[in-house]
Protein backbone atom coordinates (compact mmCIF):
# COMPACT_ATOMS: atom_id res chain seq x y z
CA UNK A 1 0.00 0.00 0.00
CA UNK A 2 1.38 3.33 -0.82
CA UNK A 3 1.92 5.92 1.92
CA UNK A 4 -0.82 8.31 -0.21
CA UNK A 5 -3.76 5.11 -0.51
CA UNK A 6 -7.28 5.99 0.79
CA UNK A 7 -8.38 2.65 1.26
CA UNK A 8 -7.51 -0.15 3.67
CA UNK A 9 -7.59 -3.83 2.87
CA UNK A 10 -10.68 -5.22 3.13
CA UNK A 11 -9.23 -7.83 5.81
CA UNK A 12 -7.10 -5.30 7.44
CA UNK A 13 -10.36 -2.14 7.51
CA UNK A 14 -12.80 -4.91 10.09
CA UNK A 15 -9.71 -5.41 12.44
CA UNK A 16 -8.72 -1.60 13.10
CA UNK A 17 -12.60 -1.06 13.36
CA UNK A 18 -12.71 -3.44 16.16
CA UNK A 19 -10.19 -2.29 17.93
CA UNK A 20 -11.14 1.08 17.60
CA UNK A 21 -13.88 0.79 20.42
CA UNK A 22 -11.92 -2.30 22.21
CA UNK A 23 -10.36 0.02 24.92
CA UNK A 24 -8.10 -3.41 25.76
CA UNK A 25 -8.58 -2.90 29.76
CA UNK A 26 -12.16 -1.78 29.60
CA UNK A 27 -14.76 -3.10 31.43
CA UNK A 28 -16.53 -5.80 31.24
CA UNK A 29 -19.75 -4.10 30.42
CA UNK A 30 -18.09 -3.18 26.80
CA UNK A 31 -17.53 -6.46 25.78
CA UNK A 32 -21.53 -6.58 24.34
CA UNK A 33 -19.75 -3.74 21.36
CA UNK A 34 -16.22 -6.16 21.12
CA UNK A 35 -18.56 -9.54 20.55
CA UNK A 36 -20.94 -8.37 18.64
CA UNK A 37 -21.85 -10.21 15.14
CA UNK A 38 -24.49 -8.17 13.91
CA UNK A 39 -25.12 -7.06 10.61
CA UNK A 40 -24.77 -3.82 11.44
CA UNK A 41 -21.20 -4.16 12.88
CA UNK A 42 -19.56 -2.14 11.45
CA UNK A 43 -21.76 0.71 11.65
CA UNK A 44 -21.91 0.17 15.24
CA UNK A 45 -18.66 -0.06 15.85
CA UNK A 46 -17.97 3.22 13.48
CA UNK A 47 -20.21 5.30 16.11
CA UNK A 48 -18.77 4.22 19.11
CA UNK A 49 -15.31 5.18 17.92
CA UNK A 50 -16.44 8.38 16.32
CA UNK A 51 -17.52 9.46 20.13
CA UNK A 52 -14.48 8.46 21.20
CA UNK A 53 -12.44 10.25 18.85
CA UNK A 54 -9.35 9.37 19.02
CA UNK A 55 -7.48 5.55 18.95
CA UNK A 56 -4.46 5.30 20.79
CA UNK A 57 -2.15 2.56 19.42
CA UNK A 58 0.63 1.20 21.03
CA UNK A 59 2.48 -0.43 18.41
CA UNK A 60 5.97 -2.32 17.90
CA UNK A 61 5.45 -1.34 13.81
CA UNK A 62 8.24 0.98 12.12
CA UNK A 63 6.60 3.96 11.11
CA UNK A 64 7.83 3.06 7.80
CA UNK A 65 4.72 0.83 7.81
CA UNK A 66 2.57 1.95 9.94
CA UNK A 67 1.76 5.67 8.31
CA UNK A 68 0.66 4.63 5.53
CA UNK A 69 -1.98 2.37 7.36
CA UNK A 70 -3.02 5.53 9.79
CA UNK A 71 -3.10 8.05 7.16
CA UNK A 72 -5.73 5.56 5.28
CA UNK A 73 -7.98 4.72 8.46
CA UNK A 74 -8.29 8.45 9.51
CA UNK A 75 -9.04 9.53 5.94
CA UNK A 76 -11.58 6.77 5.47
CA UNK A 77 -13.34 6.92 8.95
CA UNK A 78 -12.21 10.54 10.17
CA UNK A 79 -10.86 9.15 13.62
CA UNK A 80 -7.14 10.48 14.69
CA UNK A 81 -4.92 8.00 15.20
CA UNK A 82 -1.84 8.63 17.75
CA UNK A 83 0.76 5.66 18.15
CA UNK A 84 2.89 5.48 20.68
CA UNK A 85 5.91 3.21 19.14
CA UNK A 86 8.61 1.45 21.12
CA UNK A 87 10.12 -1.81 21.03
CA UNK A 88 8.10 -5.16 22.44
CA UNK A 89 9.74 -4.63 25.52
CA UNK A 90 9.40 -0.88 26.47
CA UNK A 91 5.53 -1.59 25.11
CA UNK A 92 5.24 -3.98 27.74
CA UNK A 93 6.59 -1.96 30.57
CA UNK A 94 4.68 0.99 29.85
CA UNK A 95 1.56 -0.84 29.49
CA UNK A 96 2.10 -3.06 33.09
CA UNK A 97 3.19 0.66 34.46
CA UNK A 98 0.27 2.69 32.93
CA UNK A 99 -2.28 -0.05 34.10
CA UNK A 100 -0.78 -0.46 37.76
CA UNK A 101 -0.87 3.33 37.81
CA UNK A 102 -5.01 2.86 36.80
CA UNK A 103 -4.13 4.78 33.78
CA UNK A 104 -3.65 2.94 31.31
CA UNK A 105 -3.78 5.25 28.10
CA UNK A 106 -3.80 2.85 24.93
CA UNK A 107 -7.03 1.67 23.22
CA UNK A 108 -5.16 -1.46 21.24
CA UNK A 109 -1.66 -2.94 21.01
CA UNK A 110 0.13 -4.38 18.01
CA UNK A 111 2.92 -6.17 18.58
CA UNK A 112 4.81 -9.14 18.52
CA UNK A 113 3.59 -13.03 20.39
CA UNK A 114 5.20 -12.85 23.09
CA UNK A 115 4.52 -9.34 24.40
CA UNK A 116 1.41 -9.51 23.72
CA UNK A 117 0.80 -12.81 25.77
CA UNK A 118 2.25 -10.74 28.71
CA UNK A 119 -0.51 -8.55 28.50
CA UNK A 120 -2.84 -11.02 27.85
CA UNK A 121 -1.52 -12.77 31.72
CA UNK A 122 -1.61 -9.55 33.30
CA UNK A 123 -5.79 -9.34 32.14
CA UNK A 124 -5.00 -6.10 29.97
CA UNK A 125 -6.75 -7.50 26.89
CA UNK A 126 -10.19 -7.28 26.14
CA UNK A 127 -12.01 -10.71 23.68
CA UNK A 128 -13.59 -9.28 20.74
CA UNK A 129 -14.20 -10.35 17.74
CA UNK A 130 -13.93 -9.56 14.08
CA UNK A 131 -15.05 -11.38 10.48
CA UNK A 132 -11.09 -10.83 9.52
CA UNK A 133 -10.75 -13.90 12.24
CA UNK A 134 -12.07 -16.26 9.41
CA UNK A 135 -9.26 -15.09 7.09
CA UNK A 136 -6.77 -16.33 9.72
CA UNK A 137 -5.61 -20.16 10.13
CA UNK A 138 -6.44 -21.46 13.26
CA UNK A 139 -3.04 -22.42 14.03
CA UNK A 140 -2.37 -18.13 14.45
CA UNK A 141 -4.50 -18.44 17.68
CA UNK A 142 -3.06 -18.82 20.83
CA UNK A 143 -4.56 -22.16 22.82
CA UNK A 144 -5.75 -20.35 25.08
CA UNK A 145 -8.85 -18.60 22.87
Amino acid sequence: MSAHSSSLPSRFRNLWLALLVAPLAAAAANRDIYLYKGADRAERLLAQAKKEGTLVLYSTMTLEDANPLIGAFEHKYGIKVRMWRAVNQKLVQRALAEARAGQLAADAFEGSGPGLEILHEEGLLEQFYSPAFADIPQEAFPHHR
